[in-house]
């Protein structure tokens, strides 16, 4: 998947590193930091379902949730490619405006109706790493 246009740099790449156990990446791009969007079971561990290189997840001391996106944790990560990055992970309402967002068409009918009925979840990780933190 294309990250909008955005030429590559360390954010996208450790991005690109990430790996979310069964989970379907249905989004990506890049504003302010890379992210990708991911549809899997709600009945996991969302933090042990992520890994990258050199990456630990842990909730932090500040709730950083906004708005339908609820935050679950955050970490730090590096590659020797990028650099230390920085990586948050949310979750997302189980409502119509997730699907909304998670957009229509990335979503087959079985994931949307899981999203709706609380059996699926829509998570983000965003990624910002220290190249891009200080540009």
């Amino acid at each position: 998947m294309a990250a909008c246009g955005v030429e590559p740099n360390e954010s996208i790449d450790y991005q690109r590193l990430i790996s979310v156990s069964n989970f379907d990446l249905i989004r990506e791009g890049y504003s302010k930091s890379a992210f990708g969007v991911y549809v899997g079971s709600a009945k996991v561990s969302l933090v042990d379902s992520v890994s990258g290189p050199g990456l630990t997840l842990a909730a932090g001391p500040v709730d950083l949730s906004n708005g339908s996106f609820k935050y679950i944790a955050e970490g730090r990560g590096r590659a020797d490619s990028t650099g230390d990055c920085w990586v948050w992970l949310y979750s997302l309402d189980s409502d119509p405006s997730t699907v909304e967002y998670a957009g229509v068409d990335r979503l087959t009918p079985a994931q949307r109706a899981g999203v709706l009925d609380g059996s699926l979840v829509v998570i983000r990780l965003n990624v910002l790493c220290d190249a891009q933190a200080d540009g």
